[in-house]
């Protein structure tokens, strides 16, 4: 299995999962992780309680996290860095959300979504 179906695989299970009606956007964080010579970075999904197009702290207004928060990103799909992984991240979740299936749909149901890393800037994948 590749990491694009890793990933459509890990997103379609969370958002199968219960969402809270108080969600007002989503947003997935990017992080480096620590440990392993194979990954690099992570990413993690979140449901917020607000959205700001004006203020990125909306993002850490978290009311919402899946079960399993949390995708290692191997190598071979995120680069060494950053802006690398950004990008391709920043992709997977653009064709994820033109698939309009059910939980593409899901994520089409709050104000936004938004990437970026922690302690970044968000780019927003999607905004009504």
């Amino acid at each position: 299995m590749d990491f694009n179906e890793d990933f459509n695989n890990w997103l379609t299970a969370a958002l199968s999962e219960d969402v809270p009606d108080d969600v007002a956007a989503f947003h997935f964080n990017l992080y480096e992780s620590a440990g392993d010579d194979e990954i690099r970075f992570g990413i993690d999904l979140v449901g917020t309680g607000s959205f700001d197009p004006e203020d990125d702290d909306w993002a850490c207004d978290e009311v919402w996290t899946p079960e399993q928060r949390m995708l290692y990103i191997p190598l071979e799909a995120s680069g060494t860095e950053w802006e690398a992984c950004l990008s391709c991240m920043k992709s997977l979740v653009q064709n994820y959300l033109n698939t309009e299936q059910g939980p593409a749909e899901k994520l089409k149901s709050g104000a936004a979504v938004g990437i970026g890393f922690v302690d970044g800037d968000i780019e927003l994948v999607w905004q009504r």
